[in-house]
C-alpha cells in the first residue's frame, strides 16, 4: 500500500500511449512491457521507462501474456472480439527477440478459452518445479464490477506444445488435480424445488425469462450453491440469501450468458453462521448486450435463468 504516482511510462522521452498492456519478468530480472498487436519493449533497470523495442510479433491480437518454461518463451494473445470470448492462441520463441512462431490454440477449439480472455500467466511454485498458471478474465459487460469472474488453471507446457485440455471449476494447488467444490453438500435436483409463478420446468431444469420473477427456497445450514446452464439466451440473475428475519445478508449478480451452453456451478454463497435462511434467485431482465466501435452488436438474445440443482451445506 501507500502507492505513489511516478508519472507516465516513457519511451524516447514520450509517454507510451497504448492499452491492453502486459508485463513479464525474465529469470535474469529484466522486465518487459507487452503491447497489443505485437510490440515487446524492454524496460529500464528500475522499470520506470522503456529502453528499446526488442521484438514486434506479427499476426497477433490483444491482451498479451508471456512466460518462460524450460528455456522456451510463450506469448499468449486474444482475438479482437470486443468483450465477447474467443479461442485464444499462442506463439513460442527461443529468445524474447524471436523468431516468434505461431503455434495455434491452447484450449479445445470452440470452447472460447473456457469463456475467458488471457490476462496473465502466474509462475506457480510446485515443489521443485514452477507451473505456469493461466489467469483469464471472464468479462461480464455491462456489469463488469459486480458479475465478472476469472478462470485460473494450470497450463501444460511440453516443448513448444501448450495446452489446457479441460476446465476445472475447483482444483488443488498441491496436487494440480480437480476437486469437488460441492463435497459435503446435499444435492437437490430441480424437481425437488418448488416451481413458483412465471417459472417452468424444462429439460430437467427450472427456467424463467420473466423479469422480476423469483424462485425462493428455504434451507437450514451455512451456505448454498446453484448449478445451472449458461447459454446464448442467458441474462443476469440476482442471487440473495435472506436470514430468518427476511433481512438480506448476501446478494450478488450472476451472469448466465455464454455463446455455447455450459452447465456448471453458477455461484456458491459465502459461509454464514448455521441457521435458517432463504435462497432467492431473481430474473433481473437485464441482458449482457454491447456494441464495439463499429456498432456491431454482441451478447445475449434473452434474459433466461436456469437452475438444474441446488446444493445445501448444513455445516
Amino acid at each position: 500500500g501507500d502507492y505513489q504516482l511516478q508519472g507516465p511510462l516513457l519511451y524516447q522521452g514520450k509517454p507510451v500511449k497504448r492499452w491492453d498492456m502486459g508485463t513479464f519478468q525474465d529469470s535474469d530480472g529484466r522486465g518487459y512491457l507487452l503491447i497489443h498487436h505485437g510490440p515487446v519493449y524492454r524496460l529500464s533497470d528500475d522499470y520506470h521507462s522503456v529502453e528499446t523495442e526488442v521484438a514486434h510479433v506479427k499476426g497477433v491480437g490483444e491482451s498479451p501474456a508471456m512466460f518462460k518454461k524450460d528455456g522456451i518463451y510463450y506469448l499468449l494473445y486474444s482475438n479482437l472480439t470486443s468483450w465477447e470470448k474467443n479461442d485464444n492462441f499462442y506463439f513460442t520463441a527461443p529468445r524474447i527477440e524471436g523468431p516468434w512462431t505461431r503455434r495455434g490454440l491452447f484450449c479445445p477449439e470452440g470452447r472460447l478459452t473456457y469463456n475467458s480472455q488471457t490476462t496473465f500467466v502466474f509462475p506457480l511454485r510446485h515443489g521443485n518445479d514452477t507451473v505456469p498458471m493461466f489467469m483469464g478474465d471472464r468479462w461480464s459487460y455491462p456489469r463488469q464490477a459486480s458479475a465478472a469472474t476469472y478462470v485460473w488453471m494450470p497450463l501444460q507446457a511440453e516443448g513448444t506444445k501448450l495446452s489446457m485440455p479441460e476446465y476445472w471449476q475447483a482444483w488443488d494447488m498441491r496436487t494440480l488435480r480437480p476437486t469437488d467444490a460441492l463435497k459435503g453438500g446435499k444435492m437437490l435436483p430441480s424437481g425437488k424445488i418448488r416451481c413458483p409463478a412465471h417459472w417452468r420446468r424444462e429439460d430437467g431444469a427450472l427456467v424463467s425469462d420473466t423479469p422480476d420473477s423469483k424462485m425462493e427456497m428455504e434451507f437450514e445450514g451455512t451456505h448454498a450453491a446453484i448449478i445451472g446452464e449458461s447459454g446464448p439466451l442467458g441474462g443476469y440473475a440476482r442471487v440473495s440469501v435472506l436470514d430468518s428475519q427476511r433481512d438480506t445478508v448476501y446478494s450478488s449478480l450472476v451472469d448466465y450468458y455464454s455463446k455455447y451452453p455450459e452447465t456448471a456451478i453458477r455461484i456458491i454463497t459465502p459461509c454464514k453462521p448455521r441457521g435458517k435462511y432463504t435462497l432467492c434467485v431473481e430474473v433481473t431482465g437485464i441482458s449482457p448486450v454491447w456494441t464495439d466501435k463499429s456498432k456491431k452488436i454482441y451478447g445475449s438474445k434473452g434474459c433466461r435463468i436456469g437452475i438444474r440443482q441446488a446444493c445445501i451445506f448444513e455445516e
